[in-house]
């Protein structure tokens, strides 16, 4: 058990999980923009039919 004290103690561990999720964040409401100008003019179902599923992914990393 003392490994897994170690590793919950770990600066390293916590900033790599921390970059990780601001990352994924930034790079689905990125994703999110660009659909936003380039589909949504055109084909508002298939916009939020997109936006359901990266919502999904976006919400999914906090529970």
């Amino acid at each position: 058990m003392s490994w897994l004290k170690q590793i919950k103690q770990s600066t390293p561990i916590h900033l790599c999980l921390a970059v990780t999720f601001f990352t994924s964040g930034l790079v689905i409401n990125a994703t999110q923009l660009v659909l936003f100008v380039t589909v949504k003019p055109f084909n508002k179902t298939l916009y939020r039919s997109l936006m359901y599923y990266l919502c999904y992914s976006l919400y999914s990393r906090v529970k």
